[in-house]
């Protein structure tokens, strides 16, 4: 047999499955009310009903959640700021950028720097005097991110350079857009940055409680996590990168679904007790979540 286990955290409930890859069948599975207090009280519970022969025997565990999900849609997070470099607040209000982007006004500071495609800095921001004219702002942000124009083509300077300034002032973690997002549309890898940035102590929680519980239930195996795509990512990568967990639930729904149901065009429907998402599959793949 090789077993993998997987485990999903959900707002309402924390379910465990124990699968086996060569037969493809599921062994065990057990379900949890989440305990949001301490998020691996819930998982310990889920995994109390899988045998303790096969949490010894799993070779990986896969971890999906909608709390990424939910924390979105209840404007749940850490308190987080966004330098946004090569536009002004008047072009954010021109094109709501509230309402289009998600980007509240006031956790948006921004910069009129211009930078030319090739890299070279035109008109570099004066850190220490934005600074002292904006410590305030800066001092009442948990986490930072930076945001700048053509980003992708100059291998984005003035996100570096204000990275390495700031963070000599402020103890918080930092986000850079261009870490996250190639995307051309400057607010839409800069709501990304931001986002990520308020995502990043709910998945530390997340992953931390799930640590804590398969330590106290003794399995010592690589964690992975799904990503939005369906696609799996490390520990690492997920504590930087919360946002791209923001369809995890429903990714894992629907590779699951499509496994134990065994049809080519279907759709599915995800029920929890915070979220429902509505997939559609056809010729096996999914096309629309």
């Amino acid at each position: 047999m090789r077993i993998g286990i997987g485990i999903d955290t959900g707002g309402t409930y924390t379910d465990a499955v124990a699968f086996d890859f060569e037969e493809r069948k599921v062994l065990a599975k057990g379900k949890s009310r989440t305990t949001k207090e301490d998020l691996s009280v819930g998982i310990t519970g889920a995994l109390d009903f899988i045998s303790a022969d096969l949490r010894q025997s799993a070779e990986f565990i896969a971890l999906s959640t909608t709390l990424a999900t939910n924390a979105c849609v209840e404007n749940k997070g850490c308190r987080a700021r966004l330098v946004l470099m090569g536009t002004t607040e008047k072009v954010l209000r021109r094109i709501d950028a509230q309402k289009n982007y998600g980007l509240s006004y006031e956790d948006v500071l921004c910069l009129n720097t211009k930078c030319s495609f090739d890299g070279s800095v035109v008109d570099e921001p004066d850190w220490e005097t934005l600074v002292a004219q904006h410590d305030e702002w800066f001092e009442q942000a948990q986490a930072i991110s930076l945001c700048e124009a053509n980003a992708a083509r100059n291998g984005a300077v003035c996100e570096r350079a204000g990275k390495a300034y700031l963070s000599k002032s402020y103890q918080v973690p930092f986000v850079m857009g261009c870490e996250l997002s190639h995307d051309v549309n400057m607010m839409s890898r800069g709501a990304t940055a931001l986002l990520n940035a308020r995502l990043l102590p709910v998945i530390d929680e997340f992953l931390s409680a799930t640590k804590r519980a398969l330590a106290r239930q003794g399995v010592a195996c690589p964690v992975m996590i799904v990503r939005s795509d369906g696609s799996l990512m490390g520990e690492d990568l997920a504590f930087e990168r919360p946002v791209e967990t923001i369809l995890s639930g429903p990714a894992s729904s629907v590779h699951g679904s499509r496994e134990l149901a065994s049809l080519e065009n279907c759709l599915i429907v995800d029920i929890g007790g915070t979220t429902t998402d509505i997939s559609l599959v056809k010729g096996g793949e999914p096309v629309m979540t």
